[in-house]
C-alpha cells in the first residue's frame, strides 16, 4: 500500500514546486519616484537625535568629579558663581 499519493497531488507534495517567473505586466522602464518632504526629513532628523540621546549616558562622570571638588573647595558658593548662575537662569527663561 502506497500512503505517498493522495488524490491528484503530483509526487512529493512536501516540497516546494518550482515555478517559472512571474510577469507583472509593467515595463521595467518605469520612472516612478519618491518625493521626501522637508518636514518629514526634519522628523526622521529628530529621530535619530533622540536615538542618539536616549544611547548616551544620563551623568558625565568627568564633570560630576570636577563640580564634588569645585563645592568641596567652596569655589561654588562665592559671589562670582552666584551671579553666573542667576545669569544662565535668566538666559533660559527669557
Amino acid at each position: 500500500m502506497d500512503i505517498r499519493r493522495i488524490g491528484n497531488i503530483p509526487g512529493d507534495y512536501n516540497q516546494a514546486q518550482k515555478k517559472g517567473p512571474v510577469g507583472s505586466g509593467f515595463s521595467s522602464s518605469s520612472s516612478d519616484s519618491i518625493e521626501i518632504s522637508d518636514s518629514a526629513r526634519a522628523a526622521q532628523e529628530s529621530s535619530n537625535l533622540a536615538k542618539l540621546a536616549a544611547a548616551a549616558p544620563d551623568a558625565r562622570p568627568d564633570k560630576v568629579q570636577e563640580i564634588r571638588q569645585a563645592l568641596a573647595e567652596g569655589v561654588l558658593l562665592s559671589q562670582e558663581a552666584t551671579r553666573r548662575l542667576a545669569e544662565r537662569l535668566v538666559d533660559l527663561i527669557q
